[in-house]
Protein backbone atom coordinates (compact mmCIF):
# COMPACT_ATOMS: atom_id res chain seq x y z
CA UNK A 1 0.00 0.00 0.00
CA UNK A 2 2.99 2.36 -0.11
CA UNK A 3 2.50 3.85 -3.56
CA UNK A 4 0.55 5.98 -4.29
CA UNK A 5 -0.51 5.82 -0.61
CA UNK A 6 1.63 7.19 2.21
CA UNK A 7 1.63 6.55 5.95
CA UNK A 8 1.32 9.37 8.48
CA UNK A 9 5.04 9.22 9.28
CA UNK A 10 5.85 10.09 5.67
CA UNK A 11 3.73 13.26 5.60
CA UNK A 12 4.37 16.73 6.95
CA UNK A 13 1.34 19.01 7.27
CA UNK A 14 2.69 22.20 8.81
CA UNK A 15 5.78 22.76 6.65
CA UNK A 16 7.04 22.08 3.15
CA UNK A 17 4.71 21.38 0.24
CA UNK A 18 1.00 22.07 0.62
CA UNK A 19 -0.20 20.06 -2.38
CA UNK A 20 1.34 16.67 -1.67
CA UNK A 21 -0.07 16.24 1.85
CA UNK A 22 -3.50 17.22 0.53
CA UNK A 23 -3.21 14.64 -2.23
CA UNK A 24 -1.92 11.82 -0.03
CA UNK A 25 -4.67 12.47 2.49
CA UNK A 26 -7.43 12.83 -0.11
CA UNK A 27 -6.65 9.67 -2.08
CA UNK A 28 -7.29 7.11 0.70
CA UNK A 29 -10.34 9.10 1.82
CA UNK A 30 -11.75 8.83 -1.72
CA UNK A 31 -11.14 5.08 -1.74
CA UNK A 32 -12.64 4.74 1.76
CA UNK A 33 -15.76 6.65 0.68
CA UNK A 34 -16.04 4.48 -2.41
CA UNK A 35 -15.81 1.38 -0.22
CA UNK A 36 -18.55 2.78 2.02
CA UNK A 37 -20.89 2.85 -0.99
CA UNK A 38 -20.14 -0.83 -1.58
CA UNK A 39 -22.20 -1.63 1.54
CA UNK A 40 -25.32 -0.18 -0.07
CA UNK A 41 -24.54 -1.62 -3.49
CA UNK A 42 -24.01 -5.09 -2.03
CA UNK A 43 -27.27 -4.94 -0.10
CA UNK A 44 -29.14 -3.68 -3.16
CA UNK A 45 -27.66 -6.40 -5.39
CA UNK A 46 -28.55 -9.35 -3.16
CA UNK A 47 -31.86 -8.02 -1.82
CA UNK A 48 -32.95 -7.28 -5.41
CA UNK A 49 -32.42 -10.95 -6.19
CA UNK A 50 -34.36 -12.00 -3.12
CA UNK A 51 -37.57 -10.12 -3.93
CA UNK A 52 -39.08 -6.88 -5.23
CA UNK A 53 -41.03 -6.05 -2.04
CA UNK A 54 -37.81 -6.33 -0.02
CA UNK A 55 -35.96 -4.13 -2.51
CA UNK A 56 -38.69 -1.49 -2.29
CA UNK A 57 -38.43 -1.56 1.51
CA UNK A 58 -34.65 -1.17 1.30
CA UNK A 59 -35.07 1.78 -1.09
CA UNK A 60 -37.36 3.54 1.40
CA UNK A 61 -34.92 2.81 4.24
CA UNK A 62 -31.73 4.22 2.71
CA UNK A 63 -32.66 7.95 2.96
CA UNK A 64 -33.64 7.52 6.61
CA UNK A 65 -30.44 5.67 7.45
CA UNK A 66 -28.59 8.61 5.86
CA UNK A 67 -30.64 11.06 7.94
CA UNK A 68 -30.11 9.24 11.26
CA UNK A 69 -26.36 8.90 10.66
CA UNK A 70 -26.25 12.59 9.71
CA UNK A 71 -27.85 13.57 13.03
CA UNK A 72 -24.97 11.99 14.91
CA UNK A 73 -22.16 12.82 12.52
CA UNK A 74 -21.31 16.05 14.28
CA UNK A 75 -19.49 14.28 17.11
CA UNK A 76 -17.08 12.61 14.69
CA UNK A 77 -16.58 15.94 12.92
CA UNK A 78 -15.84 17.66 16.24
CA UNK A 79 -13.36 14.93 17.09
CA UNK A 80 -11.63 15.28 13.72
CA UNK A 81 -11.32 19.07 14.04
CA UNK A 82 -10.09 19.03 17.65
CA UNK A 83 -7.58 16.24 17.05
CA UNK A 84 -6.22 18.09 13.99
CA UNK A 85 -5.83 21.39 15.83
CA UNK A 86 -4.35 19.87 19.00
CA UNK A 87 -1.93 17.80 16.92
CA UNK A 88 -0.88 20.91 14.98
CA UNK A 89 -0.37 22.72 18.28
CA UNK A 90 1.95 19.95 19.45
CA UNK A 91 -0.39 18.86 22.26
CA UNK A 92 -0.59 15.13 21.76
CA UNK A 93 -2.13 14.39 25.16
CA UNK A 94 -4.97 16.82 24.48
CA UNK A 95 -5.49 15.23 21.06
CA UNK A 96 -5.78 11.82 22.76
CA UNK A 97 -8.20 13.23 25.33
CA UNK A 98 -10.34 14.77 22.58
CA UNK A 99 -10.36 11.45 20.74
CA UNK A 100 -11.51 9.57 23.85
CA UNK A 101 -14.26 12.08 24.53
CA UNK A 102 -15.39 11.88 20.90
CA UNK A 103 -15.76 8.10 21.21
CA UNK A 104 -17.85 8.39 24.38
CA UNK A 105 -20.08 11.18 23.15
CA UNK A 106 -20.47 9.42 19.79
CA UNK A 107 -21.88 6.35 21.54
CA UNK A 108 -24.19 8.52 23.65
CA UNK A 109 -25.36 10.43 20.57
CA UNK A 110 -26.16 7.11 18.89
CA UNK A 111 -28.42 6.13 21.78
CA UNK A 112 -30.28 9.45 21.58
CA UNK A 113 -30.71 9.23 17.81
CA UNK A 114 -31.82 5.59 18.08
CA UNK A 115 -34.50 6.60 20.60
CA UNK A 116 -35.72 9.32 18.26
CA UNK A 117 -35.74 6.84 15.40
CA UNK A 118 -37.73 4.22 17.32
CA UNK A 119 -40.45 6.79 18.01
CA UNK A 120 -40.50 8.48 14.61
CA UNK A 121 -39.66 5.78 12.07
CA UNK A 122 -43.19 4.50 11.42
CA UNK A 123 -44.71 7.98 10.83
CA UNK A 124 -41.81 8.81 8.52
CA UNK A 125 -42.44 5.73 6.38
CA UNK A 126 -46.14 6.61 6.19
CA UNK A 127 -45.27 10.19 5.16
CA UNK A 128 -43.01 8.84 2.42
CA UNK A 129 -45.95 6.88 0.99
CA UNK A 130 -44.71 3.35 1.70
CA UNK A 131 -47.45 0.75 1.23
CA UNK A 132 -48.38 -1.25 4.37
CA UNK A 133 -46.53 -4.41 3.27
CA UNK A 134 -43.44 -2.46 2.25
CA UNK A 135 -43.63 -0.45 5.46
CA UNK A 136 -43.65 -3.59 7.61
CA UNK A 137 -40.57 -4.94 5.85
CA UNK A 138 -38.79 -1.59 6.16
CA UNK A 139 -39.62 -1.36 9.87
CA UNK A 140 -38.12 -4.80 10.44
CA UNK A 141 -34.94 -3.74 8.65
CA UNK A 142 -34.69 -0.42 10.50
CA UNK A 143 -35.11 -2.05 13.93
CA UNK A 144 -31.76 -3.74 13.46
CA UNK A 145 -30.11 -0.60 12.06
CA UNK A 146 -31.34 1.55 14.94
CA UNK A 147 -30.19 -1.02 17.50
CA UNK A 148 -26.75 -1.03 15.88
CA UNK A 149 -26.31 2.75 15.60
CA UNK A 150 -23.63 2.85 18.34
CA UNK A 151 -21.49 0.50 16.22
CA UNK A 152 -22.08 2.58 13.10
CA UNK A 153 -21.24 5.81 14.89
CA UNK A 154 -18.09 4.40 16.51
CA UNK A 155 -16.84 3.10 13.14
CA UNK A 156 -17.29 6.52 11.56
CA UNK A 157 -15.71 8.29 14.54
CA UNK A 158 -12.64 6.04 14.45
CA UNK A 159 -12.03 6.96 10.80
CA UNK A 160 -12.58 10.66 11.48
CA UNK A 161 -10.16 10.74 14.43
CA UNK A 162 -7.33 9.11 12.51
CA UNK A 163 -7.95 11.31 9.48
CA UNK A 164 -7.79 14.37 11.75
CA UNK A 165 -4.42 13.16 12.99
CA UNK A 166 -3.30 12.75 9.39
CA UNK A 167 -3.58 8.97 9.05
CA UNK A 168 -6.07 8.16 6.28
CA UNK A 169 -4.47 4.82 5.36
CA UNK A 170 -5.35 2.84 8.51
CA UNK A 171 -9.10 3.65 8.28
CA UNK A 172 -8.99 2.59 4.63
CA UNK A 173 -7.61 -0.83 5.57
CA UNK A 174 -10.16 -1.31 8.36
CA UNK A 175 -13.06 -0.35 6.06
CA UNK A 176 -11.71 -2.64 3.33
CA UNK A 177 -11.76 -5.57 5.75
CA UNK A 178 -15.32 -4.83 6.86
CA UNK A 179 -16.52 -4.49 3.25
CA UNK A 180 -15.03 -7.87 2.36
CA UNK A 181 -16.77 -9.39 5.38
CA UNK A 182 -20.08 -7.84 4.28
CA UNK A 183 -19.64 -9.32 0.80
CA UNK A 184 -19.54 -12.78 2.41
CA UNK A 185 -22.25 -12.27 5.04
CA UNK A 186 -24.87 -10.68 2.78
CA UNK A 187 -25.75 -13.66 0.54
CA UNK A 188 -25.18 -16.07 3.42
CA UNK A 189 -27.71 -14.40 5.74
CA UNK A 190 -30.19 -13.21 3.10
CA UNK A 191 -30.65 -16.57 1.36
CA UNK A 192 -29.46 -18.97 4.06
CA UNK A 193 -26.92 -21.73 3.56
CA UNK A 194 -26.90 -25.03 5.46
CA UNK A 195 -27.63 -24.37 9.13
CA UNK A 196 -27.79 -20.58 8.53
CA UNK A 197 -31.48 -19.60 8.29
CA UNK A 198 -32.96 -17.67 5.37
CA UNK A 199 -33.45 -14.18 6.86
CA UNK A 200 -34.22 -12.09 3.78
CA UNK A 201 -34.09 -8.33 4.29
CA UNK A 202 -33.32 -8.68 7.99
CA UNK A 203 -30.31 -10.76 7.00
CA UNK A 204 -28.98 -7.78 5.03
CA UNK A 205 -29.32 -5.60 8.13
CA UNK A 206 -27.54 -8.15 10.32
CA UNK A 207 -24.74 -8.53 7.76
CA UNK A 208 -24.22 -4.77 7.61
CA UNK A 209 -24.20 -4.44 11.39
CA UNK A 210 -21.87 -7.41 11.76
CA UNK A 211 -19.33 -6.02 9.33
CA UNK A 212 -19.62 -2.46 10.69
CA UNK A 213 -19.39 -3.86 14.20
CA UNK A 214 -16.10 -5.56 13.38
CA UNK A 215 -14.81 -2.22 12.03
CA UNK A 216 -15.95 -0.43 15.20
CA UNK A 217 -14.38 -2.97 17.56
CA UNK A 218 -11.16 -3.08 15.53
CA UNK A 219 -11.00 0.71 15.41
CA UNK A 220 -11.59 1.27 19.12
CA UNK A 221 -9.18 -1.56 19.90
CA UNK A 222 -6.46 0.05 17.81
CA UNK A 223 -6.97 3.42 19.52
CA UNK A 224 -6.78 1.86 22.99
CA UNK A 225 -3.81 -0.35 22.11
CA UNK A 226 -1.55 2.59 21.33
CA UNK A 227 -0.69 1.11 17.93
CA UNK A 228 -2.18 4.12 16.14
CA UNK A 229 -2.37 7.81 16.91
CA UNK A 230 -4.07 9.50 18.58
CA UNK A 231 -3.73 6.76 21.18
CA UNK A 232 -6.52 6.75 23.76
CA UNK A 233 -6.04 5.88 27.43
CA UNK A 234 -8.86 4.45 29.54
CA UNK A 235 -8.92 7.70 31.52
CA UNK A 236 -9.69 9.60 28.32
CA UNK A 237 -12.97 7.68 28.10
CA UNK A 238 -14.31 9.14 31.33
CA UNK A 239 -16.96 11.66 30.20
CA UNK A 240 -15.92 15.21 30.95
CA UNK A 241 -19.07 17.40 31.09
CA UNK A 242 -17.06 20.60 30.58
CA UNK A 243 -15.68 19.21 27.31
CA UNK A 244 -19.19 18.39 26.11
CA UNK A 245 -19.74 22.10 25.49
CA UNK A 246 -16.79 22.20 23.07
CA UNK A 247 -17.96 19.06 21.29
CA UNK A 248 -21.51 20.45 21.03
CA UNK A 249 -20.34 23.85 19.79
CA UNK A 250 -18.43 22.23 16.94
CA UNK A 251 -20.54 19.11 16.45
CA UNK A 252 -24.15 20.29 16.49
CA UNK A 253 -23.79 22.64 13.49
CA UNK A 254 -21.90 19.90 11.63
CA UNK A 255 -24.77 17.47 12.28
CA UNK A 256 -27.31 20.01 11.10
CA UNK A 257 -25.26 20.67 7.96
CA UNK A 258 -25.16 16.99 7.04
CA UNK A 259 -28.84 16.61 7.94
CA UNK A 260 -29.66 19.49 5.59
CA UNK A 261 -28.06 17.53 2.74
CA UNK A 262 -30.06 14.43 3.69
CA UNK A 263 -33.31 16.42 3.85
CA UNK A 264 -32.55 18.00 0.48
CA UNK A 265 -31.95 14.64 -1.19
CA UNK A 266 -35.15 13.19 0.26
CA UNK A 267 -37.21 16.28 -0.62
CA UNK A 268 -35.84 16.25 -4.18
CA UNK A 269 -37.05 12.66 -4.47
CA UNK A 270 -40.50 13.78 -3.35
CA UNK A 271 -40.55 16.47 -6.05
CA UNK A 272 -39.36 14.11 -8.77
CA UNK A 273 -41.85 11.51 -7.55
CA UNK A 274 -44.68 13.65 -8.93
CA UNK A 275 -43.59 12.66 -12.44
CA UNK A 276 -43.68 9.35 -14.29
CA UNK A 277 -41.71 6.32 -13.11
CA UNK A 278 -39.11 6.59 -15.95
CA UNK A 279 -38.28 10.13 -14.76
CA UNK A 280 -37.78 8.88 -11.20
CA UNK A 281 -35.55 6.08 -12.47
CA UNK A 282 -33.59 8.52 -14.62
CA UNK A 283 -33.13 10.81 -11.63
CA UNK A 284 -31.76 7.87 -9.64
CA UNK A 285 -29.22 7.10 -12.37
CA UNK A 286 -28.15 10.73 -12.62
CA UNK A 287 -27.74 10.98 -8.85
CA UNK A 288 -25.68 7.78 -8.77
CA UNK A 289 -23.34 8.96 -11.54
CA UNK A 290 -22.97 12.40 -9.97
CA UNK A 291 -22.18 11.00 -6.52
CA UNK A 292 -19.38 8.93 -8.03
CA UNK A 293 -17.99 11.95 -9.88
CA UNK A 294 -17.92 13.96 -6.64
CA UNK A 295 -15.81 11.42 -4.74
CA UNK A 296 -12.59 13.40 -5.39
CA UNK A 297 -14.22 16.52 -3.95
CA UNK A 298 -15.30 14.54 -0.87
CA UNK A 299 -11.72 13.38 -0.38
CA UNK A 300 -10.26 16.85 -0.83
CA UNK A 301 -12.83 18.35 1.54
CA UNK A 302 -11.91 15.81 4.24
CA UNK A 303 -8.17 16.31 3.75
CA UNK A 304 -8.69 20.08 3.89
CA UNK A 305 -10.13 19.75 7.40
CA UNK A 306 -6.88 18.12 8.52
CA UNK A 307 -4.57 20.52 6.66
CA UNK A 308 -6.37 23.66 7.79
CA UNK A 309 -6.86 22.35 11.33
CA UNK A 310 -3.26 21.30 11.90
CA UNK A 311 -1.83 24.49 10.43
CA UNK A 312 -4.12 26.71 12.48
CA UNK A 313 -3.21 24.70 15.56
CA UNK A 314 0.47 25.29 14.74
CA UNK A 315 -0.12 29.03 14.31
CA UNK A 316 0.46 28.83 10.54
CA UNK A 317 -2.60 30.80 9.42
CA UNK A 318 -1.02 31.93 6.15
CA UNK A 319 -0.22 28.33 5.26
CA UNK A 320 -3.76 27.29 6.14
CA UNK A 321 -5.13 29.93 3.79
CA UNK A 322 -2.79 28.76 1.03
CA UNK A 323 -3.91 25.17 1.52
CA UNK A 324 -7.54 26.30 1.37
CA UNK A 325 -7.06 28.15 -1.91
CA UNK A 326 -5.35 25.16 -3.51
CA UNK A 327 -7.93 22.74 -2.15
CA UNK A 328 -10.77 24.73 -3.70
CA UNK A 329 -9.06 25.47 -7.03
CA UNK A 330 -7.99 21.95 -8.00
CA UNK A 331 -11.43 20.26 -7.71
CA UNK A 332 -13.07 23.27 -9.34
CA UNK A 333 -10.88 23.03 -12.44
CA UNK A 334 -10.73 19.25 -12.52
CA UNK A 335 -14.43 18.56 -12.05
CA UNK A 336 -15.42 21.33 -14.44
CA UNK A 337 -13.45 19.46 -17.10
CA UNK A 338 -15.01 16.15 -16.01
CA UNK A 339 -18.46 17.72 -16.13
CA UNK A 340 -17.98 18.87 -19.71
CA UNK A 341 -16.98 15.32 -20.68
CA UNK A 342 -20.12 14.03 -18.96
CA UNK A 343 -22.20 16.52 -20.95
CA UNK A 344 -20.66 15.33 -24.21
CA UNK A 345 -21.32 11.66 -23.39
CA UNK A 346 -24.44 11.98 -21.25
CA UNK A 347 -26.56 9.55 -23.23
CA UNK A 348 -23.96 6.75 -23.47
CA UNK A 349 -23.23 7.11 -19.74
CA UNK A 350 -26.92 6.81 -18.90
CA UNK A 351 -27.13 3.84 -21.26
CA UNK A 352 -24.64 1.92 -19.13
CA UNK A 353 -27.31 1.59 -16.42
CA UNK A 354 -30.38 0.86 -18.56
CA UNK A 355 -31.44 0.12 -22.12
CA UNK A 356 -34.91 1.63 -21.65
CA UNK A 357 -35.02 4.77 -23.83
CA UNK A 358 -37.73 6.30 -21.61
CA UNK A 359 -35.27 6.17 -18.69
CA UNK A 360 -32.15 7.07 -20.65
CA UNK A 361 -33.68 10.36 -21.83
CA UNK A 362 -34.29 11.98 -18.40
CA UNK A 363 -31.04 10.55 -17.01
CA UNK A 364 -29.05 12.01 -19.91
CA UNK A 365 -30.83 15.36 -19.54
CA UNK A 366 -30.00 15.43 -15.83
CA UNK A 367 -26.32 14.83 -16.56
CA UNK A 368 -26.26 17.38 -19.38
CA UNK A 369 -27.79 20.09 -17.21
CA UNK A 370 -25.78 19.53 -14.05
CA UNK A 371 -22.47 18.61 -15.72
CA UNK A 372 -21.24 22.19 -16.32
CA UNK A 373 -21.77 22.92 -12.60
CA UNK A 374 -19.73 19.96 -11.30
CA UNK A 375 -16.71 22.15 -10.61
CA UNK A 376 -18.76 24.78 -8.80
CA UNK A 377 -20.47 22.28 -6.52
CA UNK A 378 -17.11 20.61 -5.83
CA UNK A 379 -15.74 23.99 -4.74
CA UNK A 380 -18.76 24.51 -2.49
CA UNK A 381 -18.13 21.16 -0.79
CA UNK A 382 -14.46 21.95 -0.24
CA UNK A 383 -15.34 25.33 1.28
CA UNK A 384 -17.30 23.36 3.87
CA UNK A 385 -14.08 21.47 4.68
CA UNK A 386 -12.19 24.77 4.96
CA UNK A 387 -14.66 26.20 7.48
CA UNK A 388 -14.80 22.93 9.42
CA UNK A 389 -11.02 22.79 9.64
CA UNK A 390 -11.10 26.23 11.24
CA UNK A 391 -13.67 25.02 13.74
CA UNK A 392 -16.34 27.24 12.15
CA UNK A 393 -18.87 24.50 11.61
CA UNK A 394 -21.57 27.11 12.20
CA UNK A 395 -20.43 28.93 9.06
CA UNK A 396 -20.30 25.68 7.09
CA UNK A 397 -23.81 24.87 8.30
CA UNK A 398 -25.23 28.18 7.11
CA UNK A 399 -23.51 28.03 3.71
CA UNK A 400 -24.44 24.41 3.01
CA UNK A 401 -27.92 24.64 4.54
CA UNK A 402 -28.77 27.73 2.51
CA UNK A 403 -27.47 26.12 -0.68
CA UNK A 404 -29.26 22.80 -0.30
CA UNK A 405 -32.62 23.76 1.19
CA UNK A 406 -34.00 27.22 0.32
CA UNK A 407 -31.96 27.63 -2.87
CA UNK A 408 -31.92 24.12 -4.38
CA UNK A 409 -35.41 23.13 -3.30
CA UNK A 410 -36.82 26.63 -3.90
CA UNK A 411 -35.58 26.67 -7.49
CA UNK A 412 -36.84 23.14 -8.08
CA UNK A 413 -40.30 23.87 -6.70
CA UNK A 414 -40.62 27.14 -8.61
CA UNK A 415 -39.47 25.74 -11.94
CA UNK A 416 -41.41 22.46 -11.75
CA UNK A 417 -44.56 24.22 -10.53
CA UNK A 418 -45.71 27.67 -11.66
CA UNK A 419 -42.98 28.13 -14.30
CA UNK A 420 -43.78 24.80 -15.96
CA UNK A 421 -40.28 23.42 -16.59
CA UNK A 422 -41.27 19.92 -15.52
CA UNK A 423 -38.51 17.64 -14.19
CA UNK A 424 -35.92 19.86 -15.91
CA UNK A 425 -36.62 22.32 -13.12
CA UNK A 426 -35.17 19.86 -10.59
CA UNK A 427 -32.04 19.40 -12.70
CA UNK A 428 -31.66 23.20 -12.93
CA UNK A 429 -32.12 23.45 -9.15
CA UNK A 430 -29.13 21.14 -8.71
CA UNK A 431 -26.95 23.05 -11.16
CA UNK A 432 -27.81 26.60 -10.09
CA UNK A 433 -27.55 25.84 -6.38
CA UNK A 434 -24.05 24.42 -6.95
CA UNK A 435 -22.97 27.70 -8.53
CA UNK A 436 -24.65 29.64 -5.74
CA UNK A 437 -22.89 27.53 -3.07
CA UNK A 438 -19.46 28.10 -4.60
CA UNK A 439 -20.05 31.85 -4.81
CA UNK A 440 -21.37 32.05 -1.27
CA UNK A 441 -18.43 30.02 0.02
CA UNK A 442 -15.98 32.36 -1.71
CA UNK A 443 -17.62 35.48 -0.30
CA UNK A 444 -17.86 34.09 3.23
CA UNK A 445 -14.23 32.88 3.15
CA UNK A 446 -13.14 36.39 2.22
CA UNK A 447 -15.30 38.26 4.74
CA UNK A 448 -15.59 36.11 7.87
CA UNK A 449 -12.76 34.99 10.19
CA UNK A 450 -12.29 31.24 9.90
CA UNK A 451 -8.48 31.13 10.13
CA UNK A 452 -8.06 31.21 13.90
CA UNK A 453 -7.55 28.07 16.00
CA UNK A 454 -10.26 27.19 18.50
CA UNK A 455 -7.79 25.33 20.76
CA UNK A 456 -5.24 26.80 23.11
CA UNK A 457 -1.79 26.77 21.47
CA UNK A 458 0.13 27.45 24.69
CA UNK A 459 2.63 24.99 26.15
CA UNK A 460 3.17 22.64 23.22
CA UNK A 461 4.54 19.26 24.22
CA UNK A 462 7.96 17.99 23.22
Amino acid sequence: MRSPFRSRDELEFTSGSVGWPLYHLALPVVVTTLLQTVYNLTDTFWVGRYGSPELAALTFSFPLVFLFVALGSGVSTAGRVLVAQYEGAGQGSRASFAAGQALVFSALAALVVAAIGIVGIAPLFRAMGAAPGTRDLALGYMQYILAGLPLLFLAYTFSALLQGYGDALTPLLVVLGSVLLNLVLDPLLIFGVGPVPRLGLEGAAIATLGSRGVAAVAGVGLLLSGRVEPSVRLGDLRPEPSFLGTVARVGVPASLETAAIAVSVTASLFIVGRFDAPVVAGFGIGERVTSLMFLPAVGVSASTITMVGQNLGAGEAARARRAARLAVAVPFVGLTAVGLVVVAFAEPIAGVFTTDPDVVAPAAEFLAVIGPAYGAEAAARVYSGVFRGGGRTDVAMVVTGTTFIPVRLGIALALTGPLGYGPTGVWLGYALSGVFGAGLGLVVARLLPWDEAIVDREDPED
